[in-house]
Order: C-alpha cells, then sequence, then structure tokens
C-alpha cells in the first residue's frame, strides 16, 4: 500500500510540473522577503524640491527616516533606472527601480507610478534601463526594508530624459495597432499599419545552449535584433525548459523585441501542447508596436496562475 501512495504522489507531482495551466501551489505561492537596502559610496544630495530633487542616496535615507508609513509630505527624486517596467493591466502606472548610477546595486523603487501629472499611462508603456527619471510623490521604507513610492498613482513620473510621459519620454506604445490571431499553438501578431517584407528572422529557442529550468533575459539574434524577457509584474521570471523545447512566459512576463534598424511589422510564435491545452498563454495577452520595438505581455488578472506562453520558435517580419 505504502508503494501505491508513494507512485500516485509521484504522478500527481509530474503533471502538476508539467501542466502549462499555472494553478496553485498545494500550500500558496511562497514569496521571497524583500531584502534591507544596502548602502552606497554616493553620499546623499538634495532637498526634495523640484529646483533641487534627492538623489537616491538622500530618498533611500528619508525613506529611513520616515519609516513604514507613507509619508504625507511629497518629493521630488530623481535617478538612473536600473532595472525598467511596462504598464499593463489596464491600470495605468509602471513600476521600476531606480539608482545613482545605471549599475548601481542600492536601488529605490517607483512603485505603481502614474504618468506625468497623475495621467493614466497606456498598456505597453516602456521605462527603460538607463533612462534618467524624475519622479514625485509620498514616499516610505515598505516594510522597514525597502524605500519606495507610495502606490496606486499615488506618485507619478515628473520626466524621463527631460521629456513628460506624453511628450517622447519612455517608449508610448502605438495603442491598437497589433492584431492577435491564434491558430492551434501558432501565435500571430500583426501591426496593421505595417506592410510586411520578405526580410525574416526565426529563432529557435531549443538551440540556444540553455540550461533546463534556467532564467532567460536577453538574446541578440544575428541580425542584430534583440529579444528581452523580463518578470514584468509577475511573481514568477520566463525560464527555459528542455522538456518543452522552448521558453515559458508567465503571467504578466513580458518579451521586448528591439530591431537595431529595421521597423518589426509581425511576430509568430510556435507554442507547445500539453494533455490537450494549448500553451499560447492568455486570452488577455496583448501587444504593441513602436516601429523598432515590438511588445507582448502574457497579461492576467492576476500577478500569477492563467495559462502560460510557451514558445518554441519565434519568427520576426520586418517591414517594408
Amino acid at each position: 500500500m505504502k508503494k501505491i501512495t508513494r507512485l500516485m504522489t509521484l504522478a500527481v507531482t509530474v503533471f502538476a510540473l508539467a501542466s502549462c495551466e499555472d494553478v496553485p501551489a498545494p500550500f500558496g505561492t511562497v514569496v521571497p522577503p524583500k531584502t534591507e537596502a544596502g548602502t552606497t559610496d554616493i553620499e546623499p544630495a538634495g532637498s526634495g524640491t523640484a529646483a533641487d530633487p534627492f538623489n537616491i542616496a538622500a530618498a533611500i535615507e528619508k525613506c529611513k527616516e520616515i519609516g513604514s508609513t507613507a509619508s504625507t509630505d511629497k518629493y521630488y527624486i530623481k535617478g538612473i533606472v536600473v532595472k525598467g517596467g511596462t504598464a499593463s493591466g489596464g491600470y495605468g502606472n509602471v513600476s521600476f527601480d531606480m539608482g545613482d548610477t545605471k549599475d548601481a546595486t542600492t536601488t529605490f523603487k517607483a512603485f505603481q507610478v502614474a504618468g506625468t501629472d497623475g495621467a493614466k499611462l497606456p498598456d505597453g508603456y516602456t521605462v527603460n534601463a538607463g533612462d534618467e527619471v524624475v519622479v514625485y510623490g509620498p514616499i516610505y521604507n515598505y516594510m522597514g526594508n525597502t524605500p519606495e513610492t507610495a502606490g496606486k498613482s499615488a506618485a507619478y513620473i515628473v520626466s524621463i530624459n527631460g521629456n513628460k510621459t506624453g511628450e517622447g519620454g519612455g517608449d508610448t506604445p502605438q495603442v491598437g495597432d497589433v492584431t492577435k490571431t491564434v491558430d492551434g499553438t501558432t501565435v500571430t501578431l500583426t501591426d496593421t499599419k505595417a506592410t510586411p517584407s520578405a526580410n525574416s528572422i526565426t529563432v529557435d529557442f531549443n538551440a540556444q545552449g540553455w540550461e533546463n529550468a534556467q532564467p532567460v533575459s536577453d538574446l541578440t539574434l544575428e541580425d542584430g535584433t534583440k529579444i528581452t524577457f523580463a518578470q514584468g509584474e509577475g511573481t514568477i521570471s520566463p525560464k527555459f525548459y528542455a522538456g518543452t523545447k522552448g521558453v515559458r512566459i508567465y503571467a504578466k512576463n513580458t518579451i521586448t523585441i528591439t530591431s537595431s534598424t529595421k521597423p518589426i511589422a509581425q511576430a509568430v510564435m510556435k507554442c507547445d501542447s500539453y494533455d490537450g491545452v494549448d500553451c499560447v498563454g492568455n486570452s488577455t495577452l496583448t501587444a504593441s508596436n513602436r516601429g523598432t520595438t515590438f511588445t507582448i505581455i502574457n497579461d492576467h488578472t492576476a500577478p500569477s496562475g492563467g495559462t502560460q506562453l510557451r514558445i518554441q520558435t519565434l519568427t520576426i517580419t520586418y517591414a517594408q
């Protein structure tokens, strides 16, 4: 009897790992605790005003002084984006990490910040690593260990690289230009305003030499086009799995395709299927195109769950 029980337990475990439906773990998802912000060699500077914003070191210092309850006062904070983010889910805001340098390890989180003057950001709006950003709003030391802005659009972006969010700051997608069609395990995303050319490139994710269950981030193709996988607002980061011969994109993960020179017209993804389920992402999967930057979001109503997007090959077609 004990042997039969063990075999049944093993079978259930294997099914749970293989399924492309993201189901909750038996005792819930374990979320790693946020870690204590470190120290920095850069001295705190600024007074938190529009004319003299805090640098990141000063913002972190101020958050520690304020404590774990959001401040009633609002402050201006200026820094370089270390880890970018993309607006999704129709919430109109975006989260990203800022440092005093582009490779800083000590960071301040701009959490769920709105567009300039509180404007709602469109889904697909992206703040990129390396951007110089000024944010404004209440701040605090979340859980006593993570300096950040108050969430739910309580703070907003003043400028990105000197521009307002609606005037060239950040990457603003052409909303509604990309259509999605699903045929079995093939997902086709087409920019209706672009004319596809005969020029395309296909990448096989099973031929990249990645280890099983390896987290994936960046891949540069032979023509210079770059594919960036990101966790976005999800709880799990994208990973490669040898058994399904591709990359698994979980809830709210993003894929950004950046062409070095040529505008992108279409992206076609050949996906996996398992146990009768086509792993083509959630029905709320969206895409946007800004010429040479094509962004795909496996959007969902929650940061976990839903249907995985298991991509085996990706064909990128450039515009005429």
